[in-house]
């Protein structure tokens, strides 16, 4: 994918192009839609509050007048409409990097090949030193550097130590199985929102 945007800006571009359809809901309004979210629940729930007497468990009827009295129905579908396409800005990037990344090694690839056949050549015809245009290449004997073959065999001063790390699978596996683990609770669990899209 060819794009003549840098990786750092391209987030601010989506945005930018993103406030320019909506008359300017970015980052800050989407705190305020966060927060127009959050005031629409309290009055739901100070709604409901009021007239779970009177409606008693009745899920659907009560669904009805959060809508009819609130705007909580409304802000929640722009809280999630706003998901959806902050999810596709996330997938779009995960993309472009992927293929900048790729593009980017692709290009180290090629120019180590050409360093290379460059040295190959100098080396072959006895240059040493060659003063171009925009360059000037210069062939350097290079010092010998240690070539591992075998790990288990380099003694231990030349290991550096390192701290354990923890296995959260592991942890997370036997505590949620009911074993007892030192230094470890469960927390309270929560709840898990899944939006699905088709």
């Amino acid at each position: 994918m060819n794009s003549p945007y840098p990786i750092e800006a391209l987030a601010d571009l989506l945005e930018q192009r993103h406030n320019e359809r909506t008359g300017g809901m970015g980052t800050s309004n989407d705190r305020t839609l966060a927060g127009k979210l959050s005031n629409e629940t309290v009055a739901a729930q100070t709604l409901l509050a009021n007239i779970r007497d009177t409606l008693g468990e009745d899920d659907e009827l009560c669904a009805d007048m959060i809508e009819g009295e609130t705007d909580f129905w409304e802000v929640m579908q722009r809280a999630v409409d706003r998901i959806g396409e902050l999810d596709a800005f996330v997938k779009g990037l995960t993309d472009y990097q992927k293929s900048v990344g790729e593009r980017k090694s692709r290009f180290e690839a090629q120019a180590e090949n050409l360093r290379t056949a460059i040295s190959v050549g100098m080396s072959t015809l006895g240059i040493k030193k060659r003063e171009m245009s925009g360059a000037t290449l210069t062939l350097r004997d290079k010092a010998r550097e240690p070539v591992v073959v075998d790990e288990s065999q380099i003694p231990s001063q030349y290991w550096k130590p390192q701290a354990p790390k923890l296995d959260r699978k592991a942890l997370r596996d036997s505590a949620k199985s009911g074993e007892e683990i030192p230094g470890v609770e469960l927390d309270n669990g929560g709840v898990s929102l899944t939006i699905r899209r088709s």
